[in-house]
């Protein structure tokens, strides 16, 4: 399996076999954390926290429609804010889910319900540095369905959150892109396609904070499937922030440059 196969088998494990991960494996993940694949040049951290139950405390109190995530393993990434801080976490990230799923783990990534300040406890948090967001990972509880959270899992269809000149290899990119999950399986990006250039916005309104930092974090997860899809389909594109203006209800993000 390459990461290619890897967008389309992902899914949000929420229970965990109750046993670390072979110690070849956390050493791999351990090495990838050190050299994260960037989108933007902004200074982040992706710390691997081997023993889980020293996130059990950080964790208490999580709500959600599926209570408190239980896992051998975190990652927990902290980063310096600035424009674009959200985009690049979520880019980078992702890179190492596709490459764990890769290798047969299952994550998920925890973005609120968490105590920050508890999280020093845990991990050296540099000056300047805030946490983002705590990814769970180990082996999948057994008798997990699959087909079931596939089907569950409902998405945009390509048109619905693509405009423009698209052809067919375009859209087999754009697929890997309409997998990718986000919070509340919000979808919350939009490409604009206009001769060579594809405009990234993200749809803004109506929404708390928290969703709309979260969404930002999608953002850069998609733009991941976006990049590991093109280089399956041998489309060449360069990410680039351009002079652009909002429309409406959507928020300049960045540019595609095809070619």
């Amino acid at each position: 399996m390459g990461e290619y196969e890897a967008i389309f088998k992902r899914r949000s494990v929420r229970k965990y076999q109750d046993e670390e991960i072979a110690f070849a494996l956390l050493e791999e993940i351990k090495e990838l954390a050190k050299y994260p694949n960037k989108l933007f040049d902004i200074d982040f951290d992706i710390h691997v926290v081997e023993d889980g139950s020293k996130m059990q405390n950080v964790l208490k109190g999580l709500i959600g429609s599926y209570g408190k995530i239980i896992a051998p393993h975190y990652l927990v990434v902290t980063s310096e804010k600035r424009e674009g801080y959200l985009e690049n976490v979520g880019y980078a990230l992702e890179d190492l889910v596709l490459k764990m799923t890769e290798m047969g783990l299952g994550t998920c990534y925890i973005g609120g319900f968490y105590d920050k300040n508890k999280v020093q406890e845990v991990i050296e948090v540099k000056d300047g540095h805030e946490t983002v967001i705590v990814l769970a990972f180990g082996y999948p509880s057994k008798g997990i369905d699959y087909i079931k959270m596939l089907v569950g899992a409902k998405r945009l269809g390509i048109d619905e959150f693509c405009d423009g000149d698209f052809d067919e290899q375009w859209k087999y990119v754009m697929d890997a892109v309409r997998v990718a999950p986000s919070a509340m399986n919000s979808q919350p990006w939009r490409f604009i396609k206009y001769n060579n250039i594809v405009d990234v916005y993200i749809k803004t309104n109506k929404k708390s904070q928290h969703i709309k930092d979260m969404n930002k974090i999608d953002i850069g997860i998609a733009l991941q499937h976006l990049k590991v899809a093109a280089e399956y389909f041998k489309l060449s594109v360069d990410f680039k922030r351009l002079d652009k203006e909002d429309k409406d209800d959507l928020t300049y993000i960045l540019s595609i440059l095809e070619g």
